[in-house]
């Protein structure tokens, strides 16, 4: 007797930024992501518009969960983006894309909880001579309100 995997639907992923909105599809932990796209964040109304037209555009079944990394402050459900004119609730979205789970979650934390998965050639070393195992990793980067 052969068992197979249930069947799944893949998990949105989407990072947001002022000028540009990422899309891309996950087939689970340790998978690449596929079907990335790049939209214009001026080009949508809000989240659920950009991400319904990626979800048209990649076709294939519609995720149930999605996972959005945002460039702006992220408390409660009611979302005003700083970087750009995009107003948002966190709970409409997820209803208007049929989602039944959506996390949202600022980019920057969305990187720190990445940084403990990182293998030790992705890691560069500040500071000293040599890395010290179980020390603190640090996070820099510019975002779109650098400049």
């Amino acid at each position: 007797m052969s068992s197979s995997a249930p069947d799944r639907t893949p998990d949105l992923i989407a990072d947001i930024g002022g000028t540009n909105a990422r899309f891309a599809l996950s087939d689970g932990p340790g998978s690449t992501p596929r079907a990335v796209q790049v939209l214009a964040t001026s080009a949508y109304a809000d989240l659920a518009g950009a991400a319904d037209a990626y979800l048209q555009h990649a076709g294939g079944p519609r995720p149930q969960r999605a996972a959005v990394a945002i460039a702006n402050p992220v408390t409660g459900d009611r979302v005003e983006m700083t970087n750009n004119a995009w107003r948002f609730s966190r709970e409409a979205t997820r209803t208007a894309l049929g989602l039944e789970r959506l996390e949202l979650l600022n980019d920057f934390k969305a990187l720190a909880l990445s940084l403990p998965l990182l293998a030790g050639e992705a890691l560069q070393q500040v500071g000293g001579t040599v890395p010290v195992a179980g020390t603190a990793i640090g996070l820099i980067g510019p975002g779109t309100g650098l400049g």
